[in-house]
């Protein structure tokens, strides 16, 4: 809220120098809450002992806002969506907002959904969205008796498409587990979702506030940035007629606030942060928007991860899932700082199957955090099973469909059906049992072939970069019409094989049984996903899973 007028009497400093002013209290109590930070997306301030704040608010600022602390409830609008920040009418005058924030008794664990990429460019894909996604995670999180929710969005929640933002607020407010027990759907900038806080038309601010913000939850700090460096706009054919092109990272400002940001959380030795944007790390890029650019503060967002216990990086974009861990970043438990790239709401961009463009399921993810550490989390597809992790092929299959292209998973050489269209097997897949985890890494799975319930062999993991998922290229283009390279990359290897000894071949086996071993590296937990049977055709692209898969701990 702005008030207009002056509610308390804030000391004699200059108005002029101090253009943001107010107070964070205790609702219950009335005093005011020492230790808050505060903040217009540039400068960053701390509440004094009454709950004071004075900001000289920035030309370009919008908002005035403040990082919800450790023991008191994520403030909510009418419509339940999160209530942290107050417009700025004009920052060149006196703008006075107080805060009232409630105290909490959720203790400090709590259940995160991660969501990458709505990514809506029609009423009907929007549709789907709040039928599909929404509904799903709101039955996941009821069924398994989740409490203390919180969900974040990675960015492109719209497709160029700004004639959708009241509606994909709308679907994202009043998402109630039960009764009054609702999930706040904080939101991160992409970009097809417009300019950065700097534009003053942008539609994402005008619906959904600041772009750069954090807020607490027990002992993890989470932090929300856009990490969208525009270069330039183009047109489109979407709604709203333009696109952005860009290059990904930080701006000195932004890096400078974020290091403000994370000065005034007390003990962070001690603390879990949770650290969200749209495009990845991964090893950084040069001059591109696929990974933060190394010359726009790569490095430096990183070490100052360091600085926490542990630390998790949440990022959207790709509409594929990949873990990618940090070794040379390591937090103060010494364990790497830890990137978990989501696979999309969205999927393929919402085409009529239920998958993400190298075949993994649409989804979201789960995390479940105790004090200042994830213990565990989950790849959740759309529809399916939390069970659903894997899919197991024979490598020797031949694959293809109507159009009648025939492809395998061994062959070595790109196969170019088109100009564009380059399909790319790996040698080590023939005579081998092949299985697609969407959600694994190279450190903390085992996978391994059983047969009678005995062990057989341990599998090996391919390279990234080394092959295609060439049944779901096969089906894309022969099934689906999809002729770009978009559908066959090799970015991600999710693909592990093992041949059976004395040439037997998949197919000439009984009995057997893939197992794939998750261990968490921060709790230990352990999670096992077994499944026994082939996946021969391209049904599970469009349906639900039969009985063959299922979760064990």
């Amino acid at each position: 809220r702005i008030l207009n007028v002056p509610a308390v009497d804030y000391n004699t400093l200059e108005q002029e120098t101090y253009t943001g002013q107010g107070k964070v209290l205790d609702a219950t109590t009335g005093k005011g809450i020492a230790g808050i930070s505060v903040s217009d997306g540039y400068t960053v301030t701390k509440t004094d002992a009454n709950g004071v704040y004075r900001i000289p608010l920035h030309s370009d600022a919008r908002f005035i806002y403040y990082s919800t602390p450790s023991g008191y409830n994520i403030n909510l609008t009418q419509s339940k969506t999160p209530d942290f920040y107050s417009k700025i009418a004009d920052p060149t005058q006196v703008n006075i907002a107080d805060f009232h924030l409630t105290p909490s008794d959720n203790g400090d664990n709590f259940t995160l959904i991660g969501v990458g990429d709505p990514q809506c460019s029609s009423n009907s894909e929007l549709n789907r969205y709040t039928t599909e996604t929404i509904a799903d995670i709101v039955s996941t999180t009821r069924n398994a008796g989740y409490k203390n929710v919180v969900a974040v969005t990675l960015g492109d929640v719209t497709f160029d498409s700004n004639n959708l933002y009241e509606s994909l607020k709308n679907s994202m407010s009043n998402v109630a587990i039960s009764g009054n027990d609702y999930i706040p759907f904080f939101q991160t900038i992409g970009n097809h979702d417009g300019l950065s806080q700097t534009d003053p038309t942008g539609l994402f601010q005008s619906h959904f506030g600041p772009t750069d913000y954090s807020f607490n939850v027990g002992k993890a700090h989470i932090v929300v940035m856009d990490n969208v460096y525009e270069t330039s706009i183009s047109s489109t054919s979407k709604p709203n007629g333009k696109k952005w092109d860009y290059q990904a990272g930080y701006t000195e400002q932004q890096y400078n606030w974020l290091k403000a940001d994370l000065s005034n959380v007390e003990n962070p030795q001690e603390k879990l942060l949770i650290f969200c944007g749209h495009i990845p790390f991964r090893a950084g890029g040069s001059n591109n928007g696929s990974n933060v650019n190394t010359d726009k503060f790569y490095s430096e967002v990183l070490s100052l991860m360091t600085q926490f216990n542990e630390a998790h990086i949440m990022i959207g974009h790709t509409h594929y899932s990949q873990n990618w861990i940090h070794a040379n970043y390591k937090c103060q438990n010494g364990k790497p700082v830890y990137e978990h790239i989501h696979g999309a709401a969205s999927g393929a961009w919402w085409s009529t199957y239920n998958t993400d463009k190298f075949g993994g399921p649409s989804g979201y993810s789960i995390y479940s955090i105790e004090g200042n550490s994830i213990v565990d989390w989950t790849a959740k597809g759309t529809g399916r099973p939390a069970g659903y992790q894997m899919r197991v092929f024979d490598g020797n299959k031949m694959l293809t469909g109507t159009k009648g292209y025939k492809l395998n998973w061994y062959t070595t050489s790109t196969l170019s059906l088109t100009d564009e269209c380059k399909i790319k097997g790996n040698e080590n897949l023939q005579n081998a049992f092949v299985v697609q985890i969407w959600d694994d890494d190279s450190d903390n799975w085992k996978v391994e072939l059983r047969q009678n319930d005995a062990k057989v062999g341990d599998f090996t993991r391919l390279a990234d970069k080394s092959c295609s998922n060439v049944w779901a290229s096969s089906f894309f283009y022969n099934e689906a019409n999809k002729k770009t390279d978009t559908y066959c990359g090799t970015t991600a290897s999710h693909y592990w094989y093992f041949k059976p000894s004395n040439n037997v071949k998949p197919s000439e086996m009984d009995n057997w049984s893939v197992v794939a071993t998750f261990t968490n590296p921060y709790s230990g937990k352990v999670k096992q996903y077994k499944c026994d049977a082939f996946t021969t055709d391209y049904s599970s692209l469009k349906q639900q899973i039969g009985e063959n898969q299922q979760l064990t701990y």
